[in-house]
Order: structure tokens, then C-alpha cells, then sequence
């Protein structure tokens, strides 16, 4: 196991350091309710800036990064909550997605499975579309 920088992992992914600017993953949308639904993850140096939903947005950057030269990784971040909750999350990153594998929510019974796929954003990586234009 080894902890990377950003700018190390993207030339990793890469095979060179062909982005200028930090990228972000996101498959963030509002739902016709106003609810948000999904993730956008945006890797920041040697850390991870994580946003997800369960009705509300919620944000936290890691605490840990650690990257595997199989471009597997572990994170973990407080939960945003009063509690001293650390919540962790093992995936896969490439280029194009990051592949969320496991979410441990840090209350004794996880971790749970996610297959979430989130995908690079290019262009306006902080514009959150309507659910309905997602897949488009």
C-alpha cells in the first residue's frame, strides 16, 4: 500500500500528467422532489473531497488516502454528524470513473456493497443536472 498526491495518481492513471486541473467524478443530479441523488468526488492533493445524498447533500474530505498500484483505494472521513463517526469507503479509480466497492457507514454492521459508478466530468464539473438528464 502506498499514499499518493493527486497529481502522482493521475500521472499513474494516465501514463502521464496529461491534467492540468484537479478532476472530478460526479454523478450528482436533483430529483423532480428537490432531492439530490448521487456523488461527486473530487481528488484535491493527497486527499479526497467527497459529496453524497440521502435526501440532503452531504460533504466531508478524508481524513486517509491510501492507493494501491492496482488503482484500488481506501478512504476514510468523519461522518457529518456530532458523533465521532469515521465512515470508509473502498473503490477503483481510472481516468474515466471511480467505482465505489464498499461503503462502511461505521455503525457496527458493514461494510455494505455499493457498485457505485461515477463518472469524470468534463466542462462544468460543479453544474448538477436533473435526474432525468443523467444518463444522457
Amino acid at each position: 500500500m502506498i499514499r499518493m498526491t493527486s497529481a502522482v495518481l493521475l500521472a499513474s492513471l494516465s501514463g502521464a500528467f496529461a491534467w492540468a486541473e484537479e478532476p472530478v467524478y460526479s454523478s450528482l443530479c436533483w430529483s423532480p422532489a428537490g432531492d439530490a441523488a448521487g456523488y461527486r468526488i473530487k481528488l484535491m492533493h493527497d486527499s479526497l473531497f467527497i459529496e453524497w445524498s440521502e435526501g440532503p447533500l452531504y460533504q466531508s474530505q478524508t481524513t486517509s488516502l491510501s492507493i494501491h498500484p492496482d488503482q484500488s483505494f481506501e478512504a476514510t472521513f468523519p461522518a457529518p454528524t456530532d458523533e465521532p463517526i469515521t465512515y470508509a469507503v473502498r473503490g477503483r479509480m481510472t481516468p474515466e470513473a471511480i467505482t465505489l466497492e464498499s461503503w462502511d457507514w461505521g455503525d457496527g454492521h458493514g461494510p455494505h456493497p455499493s457498485n457505485a459508478v461515477i463518472p469524470r466530468r468534463e466542462g462544468k464539473p460543479e453544474e448538477i443536472k436533473d435526474c432525468s438528464l443523467r444518463l444522457r
